[in-house]
């Protein structure tokens, strides 16, 4: 017999008893998705999202077409012509200046802003083709000055009188070379009539209505007159000019009539002037308009070749 074989039991019991308890943790590891099914819903949202981003943007190019073609516009509205006018005006040629669509189009922008600045702004067609301007409003009590004011050319120059040459001479037909005939209108006290005063002046103009800052309406003497206002570099010029030639005749012309012709005493700074032309205080505003809206005047005369009154009804806008 073993001689420890009493005791094993014993041994074996303590050893169980010193062991500690083991916990055991069961993981259950799950498998990653599969790529594919990633991969379709990827593309399941891009179908879902592509339809409505392209909606989104028709929407957005239909909006602004919307905005462009009625908001922007002018709107479309009835306007009643009944008792209206009908005005057709000509480009006339001068020189080697043929009549174009750009020189017309020049044109039918100034009228524009004279009628603009004569009250005229609505309800208002013009249509041009080279050569031709056709106007047409709704009844209008002024059509007269409404004609002439369209019709002046309103060309403001300021030309030196040439006083050595002779315009006897000139008349008859011996003009001295880089001169020309100009006429002032002046009242005859003797025949009660106006009478036409010639003046030998100098081509070349020392001064253009395209330094024109301003011109408006005054009173000088009791009688209406019109008051211009040169820009810096005009009232510069003018003040030079002057100045070099104190005891000439300086002829200060509107398309190709002298409205006056005084005598330079002194120096004239400021570039403000009085210009007294026999005037109604109608026509120093109306020329104040046509100045003010070009100060270069119209680049060709213009002559009305048609007015008739209005019937019909038409839509303005589109």
């Amino acid at each position: 017999m073993n001689k420890y074989s009493g005791s094993e039991p014993e041994n074996k019991t303590a050893v169980q008893s010193n062991a500690r308890p083991q916990t055991v943790i069961e993981l259950e590891i799950q498998p990653p998705p599969p790529l594919i099914k990633s991969v379709k819903r990827s593309k399941s949202r891009m179908n879902i999202l592509i339809p409505i981003v392209a909606v989104f943007i028709v929407l957005l190019f239909a909006g602004f077409y919307y905005i462009g073609n009625n908001l922007l516009r002018p709107v479309k509205k009835w306007v009643s012509y009944q008792n209206g006018i009908h005005l057709v005006f000509e480009v006339i040629p001068a020189g080697n200046t043929s009549v174009n669509s750009e020189n017309t189009y020049e044109i039918a922008s100034i009228m524009k802003r004279r009628m603009r600045e004569f009250g005229l702004r609505n309800n208002i067609t013009m249509v041009t083709e080279p050569g031709r301007i056709t106007v047409q409003l709704p009844e209008f009590k002024k059509i007269e000055r409404l004609i002439n004011l369209l019709t002046v050319s309103a060309l403001l120059e300021f030309k030196l009188v040439d006083e050595t040459g002779s315009v006897e001479k000139a008349l008859d037909g011996d003009i001295k070379p880089g001169t020309q005939v100009l006429y002032s209108v002046m009242p005859d006290s003797d025949s009660g009539t106006d009478k036409r005063v010639p003046y030998l002046v100098n081509e070349a103009p020392v001064l253009t209505g395209s330094c024109l800052k301003d011109a408006s309406v005054s009173i000088s003497n009791d009688a209406p007159c019109l008051a211009i206002s040169l820009n810096n570099e005009g009232a510069d010029k003018f003040e030079r000019i002057s100045e070099q030639n104190i005891g000439r005749r300086l002829a200060i012309i509107l398309d190709d009539c002298i409205l006056t012709a005084p005598v330079i005493r002194e120096k004239i700074p400021g570039g403000q002037l009085l210009l007294n032309g026999r005037f109604t205080i109608d026509e120093c505003r109306d020329l104040a308009i046509a100045l003010r809206a070009s100060a270069g005047g119209y680049p060709l005369k213009v002559r009305i070749v048609e007015e008739r009154e209005l019937t019909e009804d038409i839509w303005l806008g589109k």
